[in-house]
């Protein structure tokens, strides 16, 4: 898929091209997936969202902007460890963790082309369900390092925090359904950021997604995010070249990201 308008000559590092390629491919799936699809009338507005009309995902959200999303200590890993299979792979779904690392790719290919905005809570910089090594805090270090730079390059620090919810005596009553440690940390700093959505595999965090829906936040796995998405037609850009009119967003953060994917060769 060529879409029509975007701007794809702008990519200066050789990693850069990673990122349009993993567009490309999660295109080609999603078309042989979904097949012959009609282009919307009209073309949905991007690379931002529109958030009255997807309710599902953004709860009663008005106006326009990107997606916000906090990703929970697991899915980062995913992100950091299984980044060669994200970038570089058709990823085999023989699991239930292969049908959602196959999710999170197909997320990451959205991510190429929309306004989504990833956040790292605090917590992952201490969070490990076991003692880590010194091999592992280094490599978790470097990954931090990169996903921190890709994120300032487009502003993901800059969360609206006119957003946040004040009632703090109910939140607390709402995040003691929340497993303690980690998770809870997680969730009460995507409260305070504004986040629309804290992305996780983590069982026990997704049983409490009923209570942190009652204050705007989705707890998600990647197939849950995968399947909001595409019910909000997020997707459509990929389907459809005329959908994708917007220039692409700058390449160079992908190239952080994506060099996670070269220190797993």
């Amino acid at each position: 898929m060529q879409p029509t308008a975007l701007v794809l000559d702008g990519c200066q590092h050789e990693l850069d091209d990673l990122g349009v390629a993993l567009m490309r491919r999660v295109s080609r799936r999603l078309r042989a997936h979904f097949g012959q699809t009609p282009c919307p009338r009209p073309i949905p507005e991007g690379p931002h969202f529109v958030y009255e009309n997807a309710p599902h995902l953004f709860g009663q959200r008005t106006g326009r902007g990107p997606l916000h999303v906090m990703l929970d200590t697991n899915v980062f890993l995913d992100l950091a460890d299984r980044a060669r299979s994200i970038w570089l792979e058709d990823i085999e779904v023989d699991s239930k963790y292969g049908e959602e690392l196959e999710a999170l790719q197909l997320f990451m290919g959205l991510w190429v082309i929309r306004d989504i905005r990833l956040h790292l809570p605090e917590a992952l910089r201490w969070d490990s369900r076991s003692i880590l090594s010194e091999k592992r805090r280094a490599e978790r270090r470097r990954a931090i390092r990169e996903f921190d730079l890709a994120l300032q390059l487009v502003g993901e620090f800059d969360v609206n925090r006119q957003d946040r919810i004040g009632a703090y005596r109910v939140l607390n009553r709402l995040l003691e359904r929340v497993p303690a440690g980690g998770d809870r940390s997680i969730a009460r700093e995507a409260m305070n950021s504004g986040m629309h959505v804290v992305l996780t595999r983590d069982e026990g965090f997704l049983k409490a997604k009923a209570s942190l829906r009652v204050v705007g936040i989705m707890v998600a796995s990647p197939q849950d995010l995968l399947e909001m998405l595409v019910a909000a037609g997020a997707f459509h850009c990929l389907l459809r070249p005329e959908c994708a009119y917007w220039p692409l967003p700058d390449q160079h953060r992908t190239s952080h990201l994506a060099r996670l994917a070269q220190m797993m060769v």
